[in-house]
């Protein structure tokens, strides 16, 4: 999928939404998406959440904070309506990305849900006009219950797209 796609997909979800931060929870539910939030365990440093593609459902680590858990819920959730085929073609071999600092992972489909979390919470008509007004990075953050490194990721991704 290309970007565009990708915005798209993420916009039709929150177009019936005028009002910050967006609801990622409500999304989810309006879905048939169930958030479990579990006790990972030995794990519960490595990874901040997973998706079940046959249950419809999405896994947070009770370890993390909010803004952590919002955007996890909306990754995986973008796992679930962008990668169901890649899931179906690779089964039990669907790999789980840990959150190591030094990690990075080039697949498409963490790079897709990365950006698919971007545009959900942090929507192109509800963003351009409130940078537009040269608010502070942390207050502008705040309001839409990011990070300001999630913040500043989106809006060079709109101005690249000018």
């Amino acid at each position: 999928m290309d970007y565009e796609d990708i915005e798209k997909e993420a916009d039709n979800l929150t177009e019936a939404y005028s009002e910050i931060p967006v609801p990622v929870y409500d999304i989810t539910r309006k879905l048939g998406v169930k958030v479990w939030i579990a006790d990972f365990g030995e794990i519960a440093g490595e990874y901040s959440g997973f998706c079940d593609f046959d249950r419809g459902e999405i896994y947070l680590n009770r370890e993390d904070n909010t803004r952590r858990r919002i955007f996890t819920t909306a990754h995986e959730l973008g796992h679930l309506r962008l990668h169901e085929e890649h899931f179906k073609s690779k089964g039990e071999r669907f790999a789980f990305l840990p959150r190591h600092p030094n990690v990075t992972d080039d697949s498409p489909q963490e790079k897709e849900a990365n950006l698919f979390a971007r545009c959900l919470l942090l929507p192109r008509p509800a963003l351009e006009p409130r940078l537009r007004e040269k608010n502070e990075q942390d207050i502008l953050a705040a309001a839409f219950n990011v990070t300001t490194d999630l913040l500043e990721e989106r809006r060079k991704e709109i101005a690249s797209q000018e």
